[in-house]
């Protein structure tokens, strides 16, 4: 399976507790981020995401690849983005800020972008 190198970058912020749950996808092997967008991006396809999580003063600059993707017209009325595989050599330090925010809301029953 091969990586489409992109060259965009996105810049997102997430400014709360409720909305990191609803985004974070802890099933994904390294950690993924939903990330609500109207732009559309194919499978496989790197991204570049400057990101700033709620209080942090910097923003957090990730690479990963699209490995889920909502289109605008899914089911149920679900938000239309994609789903970013956070690479493991560069990101392991955000998977585990984004963990430990959430702790005791990895498990809850509250329903996210993607599942």
């Amino acid at each position: 399976m091969s990586v489409q190198r992109g060259l965009e970058i996105l810049s997102i912020t997430i400014n709360d507790l409720d909305e990191l749950h609803r985004s974070y996808m802890p099933f994904i092997i390294n950690g993924g981020l939903f990330i609500p967008t109207k732009n559309t991006y194919p499978l496989n396809y790197e991204l570049f995401i400057l990101l700033r999580l709620m209080d942090h003063p910097e923003r957090i600059s990730i690479n990963g690849k699209v490995i889920w993707i909502t289109p605008g017209n899914s089911e149920n009325y679900r938000v239309q983005g994609v789903g970013i595989q956070l690479y493991n050599d560069t990101n392991s330090t955000i998977k585990f800020k984004i963990e430990d925010f959430l702790s005791g809301h990895l498990n809850c029953i509250q329903a996210t972008y993607t599942m």
